[in-house]
């Protein structure tokens, strides 16, 4: 119990989260036109993936608590796409 503490620990330490806020910063200053909300959409997304591995532990634990975190989120963007056809074939 205490190494997975330590792991969780040392993961608040990585680097990984200034790099992050650091793109996200630098992203902002560059004008990428139509390109804008892919892109802040696409770091959101490793944000939230950053997120669920690490500081909410899906890193530690069983591989079936990813599977439905995956299955939600698979869910959830089906549900997006389906009102985003309704909303444009209206």
């Amino acid at each position: 119990m205490i190494d997975m503490y330590m792991k969780f620990i040392n993961a608040k330490n990585d680097p990984n989260v200034l790099t992050n806020f650091n793109i996200s910063v630098a992203v902002t200053k560059i004008h990428l036109g139509t390109l804008t909300v892919f892109i802040a959409l696409l770091i959101a997304a490793v944000k939230s993936t950053f997120v669920l591995r690490v500081f909410m532990h899906l890193k530690f634990e069983n591989k079936m608590f990813t599977i439905m975190v995956l299955a939600i989120i698979v869910l959830i963007g089906v549900v997006i796409f389906i009102t985003l056809l309704d909303y444009l074939y209206r």
